[in-house]
């Protein structure tokens, strides 16, 4: 599990995957599915990684030029 200070409403995460090895993207997903099961948090993430992207989420939103597509 992760580590916060306090309890945050929402976390946002940018590029979460990049520069991680094949382990530490498991580990990492499965702290964010756990995560998005909370009610209680919102947890938004950046990223261009699609494949771990769609792993971890049921919903997501793609931007281009500023407009969701």
């Amino acid at each position: 599990m992760a580590g916060f200070i306090g309890s945050p409403d929402v976390v946002i995460l940018e590029e979460p995957f990049a520069n991680l090895d094949t382990t530490a993207q498991i580990r990492l997903k499965l702290i964010i599915k756990e995560l998005a099961t909370k009610e209680e948090v919102t947890v938004l993430l950046s990223s261009q990684d699609l494949m771990n992207i769609t792993e971890v989420y049921k919903r997501t939103g793609v931007l281009e030029k500023g407009e969701i597509v």
